[in-house]
């Protein structure tokens, strides 16, 4: 329930039996404030599903970043043009080197593989 409300369903119907509201009130706002909370019921629910599907999501970049190199080495140039293109967003060459620039969320595993103490965060 929104916390701008004064009255909980409780108080408003003790005033109903007190005859301080009229039931049309009493109907109106106890009808009101289960609109609310069905709303915020909804919101939690909405919430809880988007972090499983993150959860889930981040399980499979994970498969697919420890697969990469195997999964590359077996496919055909096209398949391996794709997952290249869906790894990396730029590479730069400086004659010997090649740079590679990794798209989100691999530029973060990349980040933290690189890191000497990133089993430790």
């Amino acid at each position: 329930m929104g916390y701008q409300n004064c009255y909980t369903i409780d108080k408003i119907y003790a005033d109903k039996l007190d005859e301080a509201i009229n039931e049309e009130f009493y109907q109106e706002k106890v009808e009101e404030w289960r609109e609310e909370q069905r709303q915020i019921l909804d919101t939690i629910e909405r919430h809880q599903n988007a972090q499983s599907y993150y959860f889930s999501q981040g399980i499979h970049i994970l498969e697919l970043a420890q697969k990469a190199y195997s999964l590359y080495l077996r496919q055909k140039p096209t398949e391996q043009r794709k997952l290249l293109n869906f790894l990396l967003s730029n590479c730069t060459l400086d004659g010997v080197s090649l740079y590679p620039t990794y798209k989100k969320p691999f530029d973060l595993l990349v980040k933290y593989t690189q890191n000497e103490n990133w089993l430790r965060g």
